[in-house]
């Protein structure tokens, strides 16, 4: 039996809902798309002691009425000065939480354990993310149902240092 892909398997998570897919003249306003995703990285701790860990996390936020049918070109930037450990998700899991006061779904792009081997104080250029949005429009289907239009939007996360004394 084959398995999907995790990215996959996310896209049909995210897309399951009663709305179809046209492609008609965009109808949804700008607010409504910079709301609908967001790309982010959390670091865990800024500031290291040598030797010390920190955890860097890239997720994809995706609002509840936007599905993502892709995303490509995902890269992290080099971490010199830091061994890397990049931890392995065995599934992609969609999990729920709270971002910017309202509920979002989202996955975790990448995570990795970083310990510092030099000291100083290193900036980390934004990572950068291709994602393919399908948003609601106002145009209704020929069952009456609103119609997804689909967007192609380059995503990048804000740059972020540690500090390492």
């Amino acid at each position: 039996m084959k398995f999907m892909k995790p990215s996959l398997m996310f896209v049909l998570l995210l897309l399951c809902s009663s709305f179809t897919n046209t492609s008609s003249k965009r109808t949804f306003s700008t607010l409504e798309l910079d709301n609908a995703v967001h790309f982010v990285v959390e670091v865990t701790n800024n500031h290291l002691a040598l030797g010390q860990s920190t955890e860097v996390t890239y997720k994809l936020y995706v609002s509840q009425s936007a599905g993502i049918s892709n995303w490509k070109n995902f890269k992290t930037p080099n971490f010199n000065g830091f061994d890397v450990e990049n931890i392995d998700e065995k599934s992609m899991k969609v999990l729920t939480e709270k971002f910017k006061g309202e509920t979002y779904r989202y996955v975790i792009l990448s995570k990795s354990i970083l310990t510092a081997k030099q000291k100083g104080e290193f900036q980390f250029e934004p990572s950068q993310l291709n994602v393919t949005i399908e948003i609601p429009s106002q145009k209704k289907d020929n069952n009456g149902l609103r119609a997804l239009e689909t967007v192609n939007k380059d995503f990048e996360t804000e740059p972020f240092t540690i500090t390492v004394k």
